[in-house]
């Protein structure tokens, strides 16, 4: 995986905190600056001991260092939790927005598994980038902070004893190269240790799945079998992470004691007469063996969080290959269309696996319709409505056949199995109101507007409109624009209306029904058939009907059987002249 292929940049630089980056290089050059007088302020104070005023004034001054010291640290902690707070805002929204722009489209023969399911997406952004919110949590980046300041020491203290001091700077020098050279070794098991974690989550997942029939069904410890591989495989990644570990912490914990053997191994080949400068390195020293062992933990916090990064940044790659993006801001609002034309001549589910959709044909389905019109798709179980649906919503593509809509301005947009690339445009034309509606835990507003100004008019104007029509809402519901609302405090039927309310506001031109939840109370079924004929007025109404009442009134019906279109007419009509469609209403009866 190569970060650069999804602009890194993204991953480390936000364009609205470039005032915070300022700050802190603002605040490592005055750290540098600091650290360079601490060690002449400690050698003041041992030399001036015997004068009180110049004693006095010698405290004053290497205690005002240590207090700008640790006042520029606070502000240079301060910066970079801020700016880390935006990073991962940017980059959680940078995906989730790459995601959702990106369209799950499956063509005949395509590995579907190959796509990611909203679980995953929501997993990978919020547990990859959490990584990045350890940095903030764990203050990695306090340790460039130390680094200057001791460094900068260091240098002051080679001009009072340049080669003892110099010996003990490289020695540390050398402590962190060898640090940093071995943290790119446990990089490299963090990352085994985290994909073993998604393995066994995936299975456990898959497995707890049908946890509820494996009383009833002889399985011979089949789930225990599948997992044992999985969870062993993890437990040994786990335990070479934690020797790992241990061997790294216990290398840093041995640099202090290996200092002072040094410095006494340095004051025997070149005795250190004056006392003082003895006492300045033992501090220094002190100082900065912290920071040293530190390397350790923050090198391993960092390595964590570039697995997260790299990850997400992979993430986007595939998002970017595997499907395609549309550039709403290029595409026209205005959705004038005067008709649009499926025709589909051939669809064929691929022998892959064992389910009912294998070798299934959707062959020689052809329907058009205009804005202001409600067409009908029905028929027995297993005849293809479903199938068609998920064509018409740009999801399954057809081995032969295209989607053609006509402005009123004559032009034409025709998508295909050749044409892939108007996918993005095409699906700005589709709205999409099912039983599995999503709803987000936010305000109404936002879950209706979702972040889009209104075509034609405010959202107020819209909202004033809609509690008129739809009484229901303002009466019983009793919910307002501004009222928080959640996925688990909703109703089937209130999702669906929040869905269709979506596709009236953003003005879809063609909205496509997956059927009206059944078993509603009569005031929320009533709400989501006037919301029906709201939509119809501007715009194109295909409904799935798995319900006779759902297209009773609709202005024709293509009744499907076997992946083909049997008949196509008005319900009366249907009832007296399509057998197929006599089997649809009998089996709903029964």
């Amino acid at each position: 995986m190569s970060i650069l292929k999804s602009k890194w940049s993204k991953f480390f630089f936000v364009k609205k905190g470039l005032w915070l980056i300022g700050m802190v290089l603002l605040t490592l050059i005055l750290s540098g600056v600091i650290g360079f007088y601490i060690p002449r302020a400690l050698q003041d104070i041992f030399t001036t001991f015997s004068n009180k005023d110049l004693f006095l004034q010698s405290l004053v001054f290497f205690g005002t260092c240590h207090f700008l010291n640790y006042f520029t640290r606070a502000v240079y902690q301060l910066c970079i939790n801020k700016y880390l707070k935006m990073l991962i805002a940017q980059v959680r929204g940078d995906c989730y927005q790459k995601w959702l722009s990106s369209y799950e489209t499956y063509e005949e023969g395509s590995d579907r598994k190959s796509y990611y399911p909203m679980g995953e997406v929501l997993a990978r952004i919020m547990s990859d980038s959490e990584s990045i919110k350890d940095l903030l949590m764990s203050g990695t980046f306090t340790i460039l902070f130390d680094f200057t300041v001791i460094i900068s020491g260091f240098i002051s203290f080679i001009t009072l004893d340049g080669r003892t001091g110099g010996w003990i700077l490289m020695t540390e020098f050398f402590a962190c190269v060898l640090l940093i050279w071995g943290s790119k070794y446990m990089a490299v098991v963090y990352m085994e240790v985290r994909k073993a974690i998604g393995r066994q989550s995936r299975t456990l997942s898959n497995l707890t799945g049908g946890f509820s029939q494996i009383y009833y069904t002889p399985h011979q410890s089949y789930p225990q079998k599948k997992g044992e591989v999985v969870f062993s495989d993890f437990l040994k990644k786990q335990l070479k992470a934690n020797i790992w570990d241990a061997s790294y912490y216990s290398f840093a914990e041995s640099l202090f004691p290996v200092l002072l053997i040094i410095l006494v191994v340095l004051m025997r080949i070149n005795p250190v007469r004056d006392l003082v400068v003895v006492g300045v390195l033992i501090d220094l020293i002190q100082r900065s063996i912290n920071p040293i062992k530190g390397v350790a933990g923050k090198i391993s916090n960092l390595q964590r969080s570039l697995t997260g990064i790299s990850r997400m940044a992979s993430f986007m790659d595939d998002l970017t290959k595997g499907m395609s993006s549309s550039d709403r801001k290029k595409i026209d609002a205005s959705y004038d269309i005067e008709k649009i034309e499926i025709d589909v001549k051939l669809f064929e589910y691929e022998n892959t696996t064992a389910t009912k959709e294998d070798g299934f044909k959707l062959q020689n389905v052809y329907l058009e319709g205009r804005p202001s019109e409600m067409i009908g798709i029905a028929g027995t179980s297993g005849c293809g409505k479903s199938t068609l649906l998920s064509i018409i919503c740009g999801q399954l593509i057809p081995k032969i056949g295209e989607i053609r809509i006509f402005d009123n301005k004559k032009n034409t947009l025709v998508f295909s199995k050749n044409n892939l690339s108007e996918l993005p445009t095409y699906r700005e034309y589709i709205g999409l109101v099912s039983q599995d509606s999503h709803v987000f835990t936010d305000s109404l507003k936002n879950n209706i507007t979702m972040g889009h100004d209104s075509v034609d008019g405010s959202f107020e104007e819209f909202w004033e409109e809609t509690i008129k029509q739809i009484p229901y809402i303002g009466s019983k519901w009793q919910v307002g624009p501004e009222d928080l609302i959640t996925p688990d405090s909703l109703s089937m039927g209130q999702k669906q209306l929040i869905s269709a309310l979506r596709s009236c506001f953003l003005k879809r031109p063609i909205v496509l029904f997956d059927e009206i939840s059944s078993g509603l109370d009569s005031m929320l079924e009533e709400s989501l058939s006037r919301m029906i004929k709201i939509l119809q007025k501007n715009s194109l109404i295909i409904v799935v009907a798995h319900r006779v009442e759902t297209t009773m009134s609709a202005d024709r019906i293509i009744v499907m059987g076997n992946g083909q279109v049997k008949d196509v007419g008005r319900h009366e009509q249907l009832l007296t002249s399509s057998i197929t469609y006599q089997q649809f209403v009998a089996e709903l009866s029964v």
